[in-house]
């Protein structure tokens, strides 16, 4: 009964020690090695590496890659070793498969990959050393080490340190291939996006210069006339407006999750011609000054009054790019006054001595105010008129036109 007793002490004793030693492996791991996101010279290590392509826990890759290890270690390297190693390196994964459910989304214990390594290696050493000094291993490289001790006459130091060798540099060309696809990845990203922007910025200048498109009247009719999006609009860059575009059946969405349109206003290069002194030092010449204020054949002078920007922002898979056009809008006001009195007035007037009644020009010289006798400027009286020339901007343009300016950008935004 003794002679039994002692080999099953014996056995559970030696049972108990590389199951704890397993235990102190898997914890290096789990705790300081997962968190890391390092690949060192072990199994674990590699299935890190095989975690970024293979759809499984790291418990089921470690254990898949150990049971092909394990049936080539035993018919190799003996029976004790064989069977010993095979414990360990079932347990191992049973112990990471505990951790998982036990510490669910585990964050690192020092907040440092490096320090996370360092602990690693101090910790995972210990186990490891229990496990040599009773003829085992946990599996995975150190049967690979131990294979080639038996049939390359390596020594197991320097099998180890080849087979760890072999992980690092799988690793490295792992992180070096995902870095090249990742920036090629976003390279196409970001020309598709380049080219839905673009190709929608086209769709809108399209229709901006579409009187009766619902963009343009929008544009014309509330944006670029009204104070609400910024007062002052012929002195101050107004507050830009954003609205999501949606696009109609004959304009493909490109696979994008959301397109915003931005508008921004701001005065033109010609915004001070709106209003302009108109004086001269006689009749003739301030004749031939007012005929080119109001344009040819007393339509309007070309005017480009404002500037709007039109931001295309395209997102998709994360990813924004913005592109934006500038445009020039050059507006006419009719300025033919010869039929004021008995029809509508014009939308250009004039402002004598800086006072406020409103002139219209009916004809050469003649200038009429509703309520007031007509006013004729001569070379004998023009010393005492200041004419102050004025389009009437509480009103819309008659001819309103877009084209582009100079000003184009692009750029990509962080989501």
């Amino acid at each position: 009964m003794n002679k039994k007793a002692v080999p099953t002490a014996s056995a559970g004793r030696e049972l108990a020690i590389l199951t704890g030693a397993v235990a102190i492996i898997a914890a290096a791991v789990y705790f300081f090695l997962v968190p890391s996101h390092a690949s060192v010279s072990s199994i674990s290590g590699l299935g890190i590496v095989l975690a970024n392509f293979v759809p499984l826990p790291l418990s089921a890759i470690t254990m898949i890659l150990n049971v092909v290890l394990l049936v080539i270690g035993f018919l190799t390297c003996g029976r004790e070793f064989g069977a010993k190693t095979v414990y360990t390196s079932v347990m191992l994964p049973v112990f990471l498969g505990l951790f998982e459910r036990l510490f669910p989304d585990f964050s690192s214990l020092t907040g440092s990959q490096t320090l996370d390594v360092l602990c690693y290696i101090l910790v995972v050493s210990i186990g490891l050393s229990i496990l040599f000094n009773r003829n085992a291993s946990s599996g995975g490289l150190d049967i690979v080490a131990k294979i080639l001790n038996k049939y390359l006459r390596i020594e197991l130091g320097r099998a180890m340190s080849l087979a760890g060798m072999c992980v690092a540099l799988s690793a490295a060309l792992v992180y070096a291939a995902s870095v090249l696809t990742a920036n090629a990845n976003r390279q196409l990203l970001e020309q598709e996006a380049y080219q839905l922007a673009t190709s929608f910025s086209d769709v809108l200048e399209g229709e901006l210069n579409k009187k009766d498109s619902s963009f343009a009247k929008f544009v014309n009719g509330q944006f670029m006339f009204s104070q609400s999006y910024g007062k002052d609009i012929y002195d101050l860059e107004s507050q830009p407006k954003e609205f999501a575009w949606k696009p109609n059946g004959s304009q493909p969405d490109g696979g994008a999750e959301a397109i915003t349109v931005t508008l921004r206003r701001r005065p033109g290069d010609g915004a001070d011609k709106l209003n302009q002194t108109a004086n001269s030092t006689s009749a003739t010449d301030l004749r031939n000054l007012l005929d080119t204020l109001e344009g040819e054949n007393r339509k309007g002078m070309e005017i480009v009054d404002l500037q709007l920007d039109i931001t295309v922002t395209v997102t998709k898979n994360g990813e924004s790019f913005a592109f934006t056009r500038t445009y020039d809008r050059t507006v006419k006001y009719d300025s033919d006054g010869s039929q004021a009195k008995s029809k509508k007035l014009p939308k250009v007037y004039y402002t004598i001595n800086d006072g406020p009644t409103k002139y219209y020009r009916i004809k050469a010289l003649t200038f009429y105010a509703p309520g007031s006798p007509d006013l004729t400027i001569t070379d004998d009286n023009i010393g005492s008129y200041r004419l102050t020339f004025h389009c009437d901007t509480s009103q819309q343009p008659d001819s309103i036109t877009y084209t582009r300016g100079a000003k184009q950008s692009t750029g990509t935004t962080q989501e």
